[in-house]
């Protein structure tokens, strides 16, 4: 159940992202409008804004958790189907108002799956969880990123959209089989958003703590925004190239990495090893 739903999560991040970028760079639709568009992935670091609204109220299915999951499932397929619809040529306001429903949907399914795994899974269960929804999200964003550049040259982007909401509904098949955790919900939205808030300013270093959590991936986060781009227009990687050597290699990587990394931490411990590998992903940015 954890798998599915970590792929459910994992799936429709870069259909917002890399996988549209690989669509407009396919259609030369001019860079700058390529980086302007990286911001329909806003939600994903906003959704904290509205959890407590998740968290407060519930619907009349399913339960707390499984309702609303269900029902952010079923938004994002008939979005995800929608931006297929759309020509970033003719329509780029459009297909950007879809794509910030996406991710504004998308990270709602996300921090309601977070929630769901926090309830439910009891602590002796929560590393074996950990590693297999992290497992579902990495296959979830290697099927959207390879899946559809490995198509892109055969079938029509709308087509290779509706295939990945297609996919979503893996998602919904996790939602059936997850049993609904019983557990009080705050007595209001206010008390939802500040008891968390107040746990977390309260611990030692608390700012520093934010401050290390915002800048530690930023790099990677502006520098894979023209990736696609980069590949295609300037090295001259085919699309289907592009899914296996950034893709599926990286993947690999990514598999490799978090064998090795674990092992490392065990080792010289969690503070040495952020430092280090925080300097290694800069470098490989720069090479």
């Amino acid at each position: 159940m954890t798998g599915l739903l970590g792929f459910s999560s994992g799936l429709p991040l870069y259909v917002t992202g890399q996988t549209l970028r690989a669509w407009m760079t396919a259609i030369d639709v001019d860079l700058r409008t390529i980086g302007v568009f990286s911001l329909v992935g806003l939600p994903y670091a906003l959704k904290w804004a509205w959890a407590p609204v998740f968290d407060r109220y519930q619907l009349p299915f399913l339960g707390r958790r499984r309702g609303w999951l269900l029902v952010t499932q079923l938004a994002l397929i008939a979005a995800t189907i929608a931006m297929g619809t759309l020509d970033p040529r003719t329509a780029p306001g459009a297909l950007a108002a879809a794509a910030v429903v996406v991710s504004f949907v998308a990270a709602s399914q996300g921090l309601v799956i977070d929630a769901l795994n926090a309830d439910s899974l009891a602590p002796d269960e929560r590393t074996a969880g950990s590693a297999a929804f992290i497992m579902g999200f990495k296959l979830g964003m290697l099927t959207t990123g390879a899946l559809a550049l490995a198509l892109a040259d055969r079938l029509p982007w709308g087509t290779i959209y509706a295939l990945l909401a297609a996919l979503l509904s893996i998602g919904i098949v996790g939602t059936a089989l997850a049993r609904e955790p019983v557990v009080v919900p705050p007595p209001s939205v206010g008390v939802a958003l500040r008891t968390p808030f107040a746990r977390l300013l309260s611990a030692p270093r608390a700012g520093v703590m934010l401050l290390f959590v915002g800048i530690y991936r930023l790099s990677d986060f502006f520098g894979s925004v023209m990736v696609i781009p980069y590949l295609k227009l300037e090295v001259g990687f085919t699309f289907p190239e592009i899914a296996v050597l950034y893709h599926v290699l990286g993947f690999c990587g990514t598999l490799i990495g978090g064998v090795f990394g674990s092992q490392l931490v065990t080792r010289y411990g969690l503070r040495r090893c952020l430092i280090a590998f925080g300097l290694f992903q800069g470098l490989t940015n720069l090479g």
